[in-house]
């Protein structure tokens, strides 16, 4: 989904819609503007594009940090950014080079050298590639190639990291959020000035300080016009051991992002230490899901329960609610919304629950399986809190639930046995997303939901899904799906937590600890980290790639978690 939303803005920018309209204001992070930037080259059909596939053209991302050396990193100070506004995998690789690694001095071997060399070196004009904030594997070598011993007689391995990260995982996710900062996010146009824009060629890329070899520009040089073969391979060796300048796509001055200050004061506030509220509901039945839609974009902010006894409310949000509350405040009784007050209790709580309309009730029926304990994974809310899936019900379907009438819209039928726990993905630009259903058939699928029509659509009338993941040989027990990560993760009763691709290839198997059993809870983050809760009280977080990060024990009954992020 978050590759159509991409693909969508694209599209935008193709019918005439400007770049800088899609930037200023919007609430993107900086690695989706810096993907779409580089997406927008395949506009231009007829010239070189940046692309994966291509050593001489790929993706190019920004050093953003200067601090290297220090134990520990504060991303608060100014001082560890780098100016924006001034110019700075294996098989492949043994390609470029002739079927041999090159020397060891100049092989990548450590961040903080290779920042240095950057400052200091007319000549090292390298920028970062987007690994850098998202794939932590590039900076070990996990298959032990023999690369040699540099001058001093240090061997080359792993990447020599900066003191204050102690693992790969974590200057990724250091890096990522350095990327993602305010300080980066008011200056990062100045840096798209210099790679993609009116900097890049010209007056303006002399006074800047921005002017490179130039065969290393497009258009530079016809290649098909050059007849004397020795000057044609000089000139295909330069270019393919040095690269190429991206694709200009601006000619003016790249506008500067809207502050996120704007768009969410609460971010960065102090959250306070006390609780800023309680509710109280009449009915005596736990609470098993809450789902909490707070964007200040939605036209009905509000934060949707659902508790043990089949009965779910609607809670307004306050969206002018401001984080300075000092004391708790106790709510009996449904609220009107007001600044000192985040959430107004649904009025339907307030009931003593002998209604026997189940409109009124909002009750999800009474036909629910009995052999399946009712979970928080056991429903899902849209983004706009319009409807609310659920499962467990013994005829093998799940449901849609309308939250203002608490009548039915859609019934989907499509496992052979009871469905056991629900996900849904992000949402795209028009609120259509992924909904992963498991099973106790072993099986999980994958549906499409349509904001537009507000159903899951098929490919007819009938709702059809997407795909079906294979593996597991016991029920499913839970599920998380990621659109933006093109990932499934799913875990089964005494059995591995599978990661699938949304298209329904298996990728891997996470293997637990031991004494890790039965994986009640599973939550993936954006960077791809993987918490499985499993029963008794064991929690373990592995990468997207199988790496174990680390493991915890605890006594708590946990019911859900979540990753924030």
């Amino acid at each position: 989904m978050a590759k159509a939303s991409l693909a969508r803005d694209v599209a935008a920018v193709a019918h005439g819609e400007t770049l800088s309209c899609l930037w200023e204001g919007v609430d993107r992070d900086k690695c989706y503007w810096l993907e779409f930037m580089r997406w927008c080259l395949f506009l231009y059909l007829t010239h070189p594009r940046r692309t994966y596939n291509d050593l001489n053209q790929y993706p190019v991302f920004p050093w953003v940090l200067t601090n290297y050396e220090s134990n520990e990193l504060d991303l608060s100070l100014p001082s560890n950014y780098r100016d924006l506004s001034k110019e700075p995998f294996t098989t492949m690789f043994l390609a470029l080079q002739g079927g041999k690694f090159d020397h060891p001095n100049r092989l990548f071997s450590s961040v903080s050298l290779s920042w240095k060399n950057c400052q200091r070196d007319t000549s090292d004009v390298k920028e970062l590639i987007p690994e850098f904030f998202f794939l932590p594997e590039m900076l070990m070598n996990t298959n032990r190639y023999r690369l040699g011993q540099q001058e001093d007689g240090t061997a080359v391995g792993d990447i020599e990291l900066p003191p204050w990260c102690s693992s790969p995982e974590e200057f990724v996710r250091i890096n990522r959020m350095a990327l993602e900062s305010e300080f980066v996010s008011c200056q990062l146009h100045q840096w798209i000035d210099l790679i993609f824009g009116y900097k890049q060629r010209g007056p303006e890329a002399v006074r800047a300080t921005n002017v490179f070899y130039y065969l290393t520009y497009e258009g530079s040089v016809d290649m098909d016009t050059i007849t004397d073969p020795v000057m044609k391979e000089a000139i295909e060796n330069q270019i393919r051991n040095f690269g190429q300048t991206p694709s200009q796509l601006l000619m003016e001055p790249h506008p500067p992002r809207s502050s996120a200050m704007h768009l969410s004061p609460m971010m960065f506030s102090s959250i306070p230490d006390d609780v800023c509220m309680t509710m109280k509901f009449v009915s005596n039945s736990p609470v098993c899901h809450i789902s909490a839609n707070t964007y200040p974009q939605l036209p009905l902010p509000s934060v949707v329960t659902v508790t043990t006894s089949q009965q779910f409310a609607v809670n307004r949000w306050n969206s002018t609610y401001a984080a300075t509350v000092q004391s708790p405040s106790y709510a009996e009784t449904p609220q009107t919304p007001t600044a000192n007050l985040p959430l107004s209790m649904d009025p339907i709580l307030s009931q003593t629950g002998n209604n026997s309309n189940p409109t009124l009730r909002r009750h999800l029926g009474d036909n629910f399986s009995q052999k399946l304990r009712i979970r928080s994974n056991c429903f899902v809310t849209t983004v706009d809190s319009r409807f609310l899936v659920a499962c467990g019900f013994w005829d093998n379907s799940f449901r849609v639930f309308s939250t203002e009438t608490a009548k039915i819209v859609q019934i989907v039928f499509g496992h052979y046995g009871v469905v056991t726990c629900l996900s849904r993905s992000e949402c795209n630009i028009t609120s259509d997303c992924y909904i992963a259903s498991g099973s106790a058939d072993c099986t999980v699928l994958l549906w499409h939901w349509n904001a537009r029509t507000q159903t899951i659509v098929g490919e007819g009338e009938v709702p059809t899904p997407r795909a079906t993941l294979t593996g597991h040989e016991q029920p499913v027990t839970s599920v998380v799906i990621s659109a933006e990560l093109g990932l499934v993760v799913s875990g089964s009763q005494n059995g591995p937590v599978l990661v699938h691709t949304t298209f329904g290839d298996l990728l891997r198997s996470l293997e637990a600890p031991s004494g890790f059993l039965s994986p009640e809870n599973i939550a993936m983050s954006r960077e791809g980290v993987i918490v499985v809760n499993y029963e008794r009280g064991h929690i373990a977080a592995f990468t997207i790639n199988g790496k174990r990060l680390r493991q915890e024990s605890h006594n708590d009954n946990l019911q859900a978690s979540c990753e924030t992020d």
